[in-house]
């Protein structure tokens, strides 16, 4: 056989080639649609691969991020701790030579307008210090009377002495509005008059040497700001004794509290105002009963500590918020945590189906709250056992009938508390305190929760009501009255 030109082999070699190289390319339709058990994976490790590298990559930014803040914190309690440093340097400095001048002497004038705008500064207010006039003792007090004019009706004064009479907390009936004004104006030792803006401060003649009244500064201060909202003139309705004392606690607590913080800083000039404990203390003079003298001071103690805990729990803009929304009750100033829960104080009501006794209606209707309870029961028992019952109280509502030609008038208080044991300790402090009270009474035979107390003057029960969370308290100056007080306000099933 003849052998083929070189040419024309090359030729077929290379259409060869690329025909096998061609189907060599394409491989089985089976490979391209369905991969392998190995390259599924491998192609699983190389994702997971994948997301770790980018977790680990996200962690390194974290730590990143974390190691900055902690040495933002550091940088920001180095810094607290190098203020602090100075601050005690300053004040040492302050003390060092308030002591090398000595004490101010009587002639000089203090320095109110300083103080107060301290004070300002430390309540964190927009505001500057108030025109001070230097007055006596009784304009001040007839600056406050001339408040209270605006906030109660005339006769409210002598119609709450004879209903707190008639309860046995004040020895006999009393104007509590115009003792009120007398109180006060040697508890704040000053007062500011909203029609002419300016601040009375009683004079202190011989007291030179005493730190500046920073109490009615502190207080003239919230006043200003908050008062008039806190406080409506009439013709708004009358709160009640309880809700108006919650507020009054609001506002001598945030004072008290302002006083106290500026003295912290101030311990040199911070300070002062207030009445004091020792029986010379010239307040005394006021002949206030007792029981009224601690329910004006209770603003300025048990509300220091209300408003100390709002402050702890959100600064000045905590204790600003209060004043949006109030307290209702004396049982949030007790327990502050009331206050702040996120569930509003519920109070449930205490209705009658009707309040005339014999055709009498009452001459006066109230609440006087868990706050005023304590202070009547420990005119009667001891402290500790009054103040265990404040935290089960629930409502309670004071009505007083007039009583022609006795020396008091009936009383009729229905109390309700949360269950039946905070009734229980109620029930017993009041039969302890009315042993107490009427020691020559006689004590008669009663139904089961029932304590009777009979002449020679008054005629005195206490009964269970309300599914036993109630405690009705009936004492009255004829036996006759007592009787139909019980049968027409009786709440038990």
């Amino acid at each position: 056989m003849p052998s083929a030109r070189p040419i024309t082999l090359l030729s077929a070699l290379l259409v060869l080639g690329l025909v096998v190289g061609l189907w060599l390319s394409q491989g089985p339709p089976s490979e391209t649609l369905v991969p392998s058990a190995k390259e599924s994976a491998e192609a699983v490790i190389l994702s997971t691969k994948s997301s770790v590298e980018s977790l680990s990559k996200q962690l390194t930014n974290m730590q990143s991020m974390v190691d900055y803040m902690q040495g933002q914190v550091k940088a920001l309690t180095d810094e607290n701790a190098a203020l602090k440093t100075k601050l005690a340097e300053k004040m040492k400095a302050e003390g060092s030579a308030a002591m090398a001048a000595g004490p101010r002497k009587d002639d000089e004038a203090p320095d109110f307008r300083g103080i107060a705008l301290e004070l300002i500064q430390t309540r964190q207010l927009q505001m500057l210090p108030a025109d001070t006039v230097m007055v006596d003792r009784k304009e001040v007090e007839k600056r406050i009377a001339a408040w209270l004019a605006t906030q109660f009706p005339a006769d409210y004064g002598k119609g709450q002495g004879r209903a707190l009479a008639a309860l046995g907390a004040i020895p006999e009936p009393v104007d509590t509005i115009a003792l009120k004004a007398a109180f006060l104006s040697y508890q704040l030792g000053g007062w500011f008059a909203v029609p002419d803006e300016k601040l009375y401060l009683a004079e202190q003649s011989g007291e030179g040497t005493l730190k500046e009244n920073a109490l009615a500064l502190a207080y003239s201060s919230v006043f200003r700001e908050f008062g008039g909202g806190l406080f409506l003139p009439m013709p708004k309705p009358q709160p009640t004794t309880d809700a108006r004392l919650a507020r009054e606690c609001l506002l001598g607590g945030d004072a008290s509290l302002t006083r106290l913080l500026h003295s912290l800083d101030n311990p040199q000039k911070g300070g002062g105002g207030g009445v004091g404990e020792d029986p010379d203390d010239p307040s005394r003079a006021v002949p206030i009963p007792n029981f009224l003298r601690e329910l004006e001071l209770l603003p300025f103690n048990m509300g220091r500590e209300f408003a100390q805990t709002l402050h702890s729990a959100g600064q000045f803009d905590q204790v600003n918020g209060a004043y949006e929304r109030p307290p209702v009750a004396g049982l949030e100033i007790i327990d502050p945590g009331l206050y702040l829960d996120e569930k509003p104080l519920e109070i449930p009501p205490i209705e009658f189906t009707d309040v005339k006794v014999e055709g009498h209606k009452p001459i006066w209707d109230d609440t006087l709250g868990a706050l005023a309870l304590v202070l009547y029961l420990k005119q009667h028992v001891a402290e500790p056992i009054a103040a265990q019952t404040a935290p089960g109280w629930a409502n309670d509502r004071l009505l007083v009938y007039a009583a022609a030609g006795k020396p008091r008038d009936h009383v009729a208080w229905q109390t309700l508390w949360k269950d039946s044991d905070a009734a229980d300790a109620f029930f017993a402090a009041m039969r302890q305190g009315l042993i107490n009270r009427y020691k020559e009474a006689a004590t008669t035979e009663a139904p089961k929760g029932v304590f009777r107390l009979n002449g020679p003057e008054r005629f005195v029960s206490l009964q269970r009501t309300n599914d036993g969370k109630g405690v009705l308290y009936v004492d009255a100056a004829e036996a006759a009255f007592a009787e139909a007080l019980q049968k027409t306000l009786d709440l038990r099933p």
